[in-house]
């Protein structure tokens, strides 16, 4: 397929900066919906297309922080634009290396520990590297993967980091933007430079301006900034789940078409909670959270706490055997619900990278002043409502909570 003859089809018209760079590292960041991933995709595969019209095989390394994200993100649109370009692309979901044009290959890896640094070190002859996502990820594991950046065949090298710029305190502002002491072309894009932008989605993101000006500048204008009025801060990171803890439950947000169902599990131990994402996934139906739920093994007798403004999808869910309930709603159920949370010790497990996002961005609403108002924000919250939802439920109806039994945790 000609390569120009299909550009107009893509955003390279409008984010020509970054399509035409051939610096070797760029920063490509921004405000949401501005199609950052779709365009990091589309330059690789056109560059895929000159190299091999030009008979040079070339190798990328796609990175995120863990194989959840990466699978959930990066891999469907990859599958997308290859329909899209007439590319022949086919994955190896075992070794998770892509064989993409006549002889091109894309290693997907994740960059969440010591073995994941070890790991790649025998790929070799890299061309490109991409981190999505890049502020989920650590200074080592930058450093570890621009190490592979070397001996390609292609025209030229290139390591791209994409993100939003959410706060200042990340290792990325010190190092590129605030000591600025590195040679990088640092790129800045917004939504108004997506030509496939959703018309609604531009008008929610210009709504945070009378909502909270930090979150607009950020999402809306790409800005650098340091997000205040955070709902939580007493929640902590880490990597695993205790092997002993007292009892399993579940909560569950519905949503379709453009909000997320929002599924997470929670291990309680004694008054600590440890959450774990296991679906954040738009347009699902009823049958397919169902079939979420048994992909994940979740077991007929485990409580599952769910939205009690969809009655009709809580009948439906527990036909198929499922202990699914209504979560206790009543006046000022959202507040009081978050205040209990703000009391307890909550711990996200590393790989809910969609839950620790909304944490990051879930927010009070703010005055002129910049004063809160004490109403969160009624967006980034589906994981926020289904931890609501099963913590304040479960604690809330003692009587319901079965005996003490030690479990293991299945992760």
């Amino acid at each position: 397929m000609p390569v120009l003859s299909v550009v107009d089809n893509t955003n390279y018209t409008l984010q020509r900066e970054f399509f035409e760079s051939k610096k070797k590292d760029v920063i490509f960041y921004g405000g949401s919906g501005s199609g950052k991933s779709y365009s990091v995709v589309d330059k690789l595969i056109i560059n895929i297309f000159i190299n091999e019209s030009q008979s040079r095989n070339i190798k990328m390394i796609i990175a995120r922080k863990t194989l959840p994200s990466l699978k959930k993100s990066v891999l469907p649109i990859f599958t997308e634009r290859s329909i899209f370009w007439g590319i022949e692309y086919k994955l190896n979901k075992q070794d998770m290396i892509a064989k993409i044009g006549k002889r091109s290959e894309i290693y997907f890896v994740t960059m969440n520990n010591e073995s994941d640094y070890e790991k790649i070190k025998s790929i070799t002859n890299i061309d490109f590297i991409w981190i999505e996502e890049a502020n989920e990820l650590t200074t080592k594991a930058y450093d570890t993967l621009k190490l592979r950046l070397r001996n390609g065949k292609g025209r030229y090298a290139q390591f791209i980091m994409t993100f939003n710029p959410i706060s200042t305190s990340n290792w990325i502002y010190t190092e590129f933007f605030e000591k600025n002491n590195r040679d990088t072309h640092k790129i800045c894009v917004n939504i108004d430079q997506n030509k496939y932008a959703d018309p609604e989605y531009v008008k929610l993101l210009d709504s945070y301006k009378n909502i909270n000006e930090e979150l607009y500048n950020v999402y809306r204008w790409g800005k650098w900034g340091t997000l205040k009025g955070a709902v939580y801060s007493n929640y902590t990171i880490v990597d695993t789940i205790p092997v002993n803890y007292n009892e399993v439950f579940y909560g569950l947000d519905f949503g379709y078409s453009n909000d997320p169902t929002s599924i997470l599990k929670i291990y309680r131990k004694a008054d600590e909670f440890y959450i774990q994402e296991i679906c954040y996934e738009s347009g699902l139906m009823n049958p397919d959270i169902v079939s979420v739920l048994k992909e994940n093994n979740v077991k007929k007798i485990d409580y599952i706490f769910a939205d009690s403004s969809e009655p009709k999808s809580i009948d439906e869910i527990k036909i198929y055997g499922f202990n699914i309930h209504p979560a206790l709603k009543g006046p000022d159920s959202i507040r009081n619900g978050i205040q209990y949370i703000q009391k307890s010790k909550i711990f996200i497990h590393s790989d809910s990278v969609n839950v620790i996002r909304e944490l990051q961005q879930y927010m009070w609403r703010m005055d002129k002043n910049g004063k809160s108002l004490n109403e969160p924000i009624d967006m980034y919250n589906h994981s926020m409502d289904a931890m609501r939802y099963g913590i304040v439920t479960r604690m809330k109806q003692p009587a319901k909570r079965p005996a003490i039994s030690s479990g293991r945790a299945n992760i």
